[in-house]
């Protein structure tokens, strides 16, 4: 018996294709989910897809920019379109330095960071 069972789940992974972000595209797919790998390298994207063919479970690389609206809609729809359904989506940030990000307001008047 599995611990999870994700078989019917289908799971975007921002960031997915190296680190932290591909452990846990491989640990989703271990409980079973369909696995959309999604980042700006698409090489790297469709080598980190490949390695979860282990798993027998769908994959899918696509090449977004998160940076972007438009790229951000465009892997939603892709992955709608390709598999009827998103179930999971988890972003992994990429490394960026302190003094590339300035801060920003949010609604409830904490701050946080973003790139400049």
């Amino acid at each position: 018996m599995k611990l999870f069972d994700l078989s019917r789940h289908v799971a975007i992974i921002t960031g997915g294709n190296a680190g932290i972000g591909l452990g846990i595209a491989k640990g989703l797919a271990a409980a079973g989910a369909t696995i959309v790998i999604a980042g700006r390298q698409a090489e790297k994207n469709l080598e980190a897809a490949r390695t979860l063919e282990a798993f027998s479970v769908g994959t899918a690389a696509l090449e977004v920019d998160v940076a972007k609206e438009e790229s951000c809609r465009a892997m939603v729809e892709t992955t709608l379109s390709r598999f009827g359904r998103l179930d999971i989506l988890s972003t992994m940030p990429e490394s960026i330095s302190a003094s590339s990000r300035k801060p920003i307001p949010l609604r409830n008047g904490t701050r946080s960071s973003t790139r400049t």
